[in-house]
């Protein structure tokens, strides 16, 4: 089922890690995409932890994939990202939600 409480804890999921959210600005910042060798040698990590954010990305219908040939390219899904872009605005603009996520720890 696709209701939007699922579509939310599908988005949350998937930015829960830090290191997908890198993933998914890096990704964002090259519009004609990248492979999975540009996105593991820029972030120094393994082939197979990419392929586990990688799918969670996708589930969350944050990324998607182009193939031209043997070439997978590793995209964003615009509409989505855009979501996530207001999502993280909204919490930086929230002065109760800043001031929790900036305390001291």
């Amino acid at each position: 089922m696709n209701s939007p409480s699922n579509k939310a804890q599908r988005l949350f999921s998937a930015l829960a890690d830090p290191m997908r959210i890198r993933i998914l600005y890096l990704v964002a910042e090259h519009r004609e995409g990248m492979n999975r060798m540009e996105i593991t040698s820029t972030l120094g990590i393994a082939a197979p932890i990419l392929a586990q954010h990688m799918a969670k990305l996708a589930e969350a219908n944050l990324i998607c994939t182009h193939k031209d040939g043997k070439r997978i390219s590793y995209h964003v899904v615009p509409e989505e990202f855009a979501r996530v872009q207001e999502l993280f605005l909204a919490i930086n603009a929230n002065p109760r939600i800043s001031a929790f996520l900036n305390r001291p720890r």
